[in-house]
């Protein structure tokens, strides 16, 4: 009997094994399931939060947390949702020092869910801070992450389909990594498998052993501060078309690291006292793969560039230097900022101040003095009389800075007039002066008072005449 019963039930169990293998299994996971590490809360559809009496409340599709949550992990296993920390904190610890365990949720896990918000978190010393593993349209904004192996992490989920006998995988698309405050971890942000289309900006993420790490391609990185990393941005095999626009990457030990990646754009990032600006993890000896260091008219900022083009200059007013900056070979920034960005913006972005000199003062004649300045390189002026239509007076030929631009109108009419000065400086932002009001008082001669002294000179005549004919016939009379 006992040989009987042991031979039952392991035919069941073969069948159950034979039919979660080969049968019709979920492609969405529960979290409940296959996560390990700390307990978890369940947040699911319809506001539910399992266990019950945890400090989090639901209202209209937010989840807020109202008050610090310890040693639990948080899993999110509905789509449209918001997850507002509310500025509370979760604080758990490293399980699974100096490895990432696949099966560690983190604090906050995300897997196979879309169009969810994670914000305004604080969280500290779990194996991954907020893990979002093959989820889209996911927002991740305004937290703070500290001490952990992985701050946040975006990962394609890998799941075997029965039917086709295949490994498959959710990718990750369409993803936000916004305002977090992201410093000493392990990696600040890990972007692996197929995840694309994600927006990596506002960031600061500093004192990580690597800033960012992407093994995967067509992502944008901009306006983020990546500061005292060991590796500041760190591109894998694969990691193609990212684009990375507007940067500030600040006393890194390597700044980027390019291994086996090619085609990606670097443009209007500030490369400031780094140890090494760009190029091959140390020990590495061969060439890099071709990647774009400008977009064609701009480039990055690169600190030590007076180092290596001690004879370049500023073109114009333009803010890009006359030669190229050598990143490796195959890697040249052919438009270099000839200062950091958030100046160059300021150049790019600030139209011209126009000072207007002179007509100042009543004009005593037809011909008006017209002089003026500007504070910017312009390439076209214009003014505009008393609000007609603009008459240029410089055309694609450039004006340096402060430079007098004396002109004269002629043929002005008598009276009370305005006239507002207009440039375009270089990168074809229009500035305006003041509207000024001027006077010409020129005096013509009027015909009345012609008339006046016409009738004058016709009167003396007159008179003259009968007085010499009255003296002439006194005369003859005597």
């Amino acid at each position: 009997m006992k040989k009987l019963a042991l031979a039952t039930c392991l035919l069941i169990f073969l069948l159950l094994f034979s039919f979660c293998l080969f049968g019709p299994c979920p492609v969405r996971a529960d979290p409940m399931l296959n996560f390990t590490g700390f307990p978890y809360i369940v947040l699911g559809g319809n506001g539910s939060v399992v266990p019950s009496g945890m400090p989090i409340e639901y209202l209209n599709g937010v989840y807020r947390l109202t008050g610090n949550i310890s040693d639990y992990s948080i899993a999110v296993e509905t789509d449209n949702a918001v997850i507002d920390g509310a500025g509370f904190t979760l604080q758990g610890s490293i399980l699974y020092p100096g490895q990432v365990n696949s099966q560690s949720l983190g604090a906050v896990g995300l897997m196979d869910v879309d169009n969810v918000t994670v914000e305004n978190l604080n969280i500290l010393t779990f194996d991954e801070g907020i893990w979002n593993l093959g989820s889209s349209d996911v927002t991740i904004a305004n937290n703070s992450i500290s001490g952990c192996e992985w701050g946040i992490a975006v990962i394609s989920n890998q799941f075997y389909d029965n039917t086709t006998k295949n490994f498959s995988y959710a990718a990750a698309m369409n993803n936000n990594v916004t305002n977090n405050r992201i410093t000493d971890n392990q990696v600040g942000i890990n972007v692996l498998g197929a995840t694309y289309s994600s927006n990596i900006a506002g960031n600061i993420i500093s004192n990580n052993e690597d800033g960012i790490c992407f093994e995967y391609g067509n992502n944008t990185v901009k306006s983020n501060t990546i500061s005292e990393n060991t590796i500041g941005i760190l591109n894998g095999a694969g990691t193609d078309n990212n684009v990375f626009f507007a940067n500030n990457l600040t006393q890194n030990d390597q700044a980027v690291i390019l291994s086996g990646a090619k085609n990606n754009l670097f443009y209007c990032n500030d490369f400031i006292k780094n140890n090494q600006s760009a190029g091959l993890p140390k020990g590495i000896l061969s060439n890099m793969w071709p990647n774009n260091w400008d977009n064609g008219s701009v480039g990055n900022y690169w600190s030590d560039y007076p180092k290596t083009n001690p004879n370049a200059t500023e073109i114009d007013d333009s803010g890009i230097a006359n030669q190229p900056y050598t990143v490796a070979i195959n890697n040249i920034d052919n438009f270099p900022l000839a200062e950091p960005y958030n100046r160059f913006y300021s150049l790019a972005t600030t139209p011209p101040t126009i000072t207007l000199l002179s007509p100042n003062q009543p004009i005593k004649n037809s011909t008006v003095p017209l002089t003026f300045s500007a504070d910017k390189t312009i390439n076209w002026a214009g003014y505009s009389l008393d609000g007609k239509q603009n008459t240029t007076l410089l055309n694609n030929n450039t004006a340096a800075t402060g430079t007098l631009i004396n002109l004269t109108l002629s043929n002005m009419t008598a009276g009370l007039h305005t006239i507002k000065v207009y440039s375009n400086d270089t990168f074809g932002n229009m500035g305006a002066s003041e509207k000024v009001t001027f006077q010409v008082t020129q005096q013509p001669r009027s015909p009345i008072v012609t008339a006046i002294v016409i009738s004058g000179t016709v009167a003396i005549a007159i008179v003259s005449v009968g007085l010499f004919f009255h003296f002439k016939r006194r005369k003859v009379l005597i």
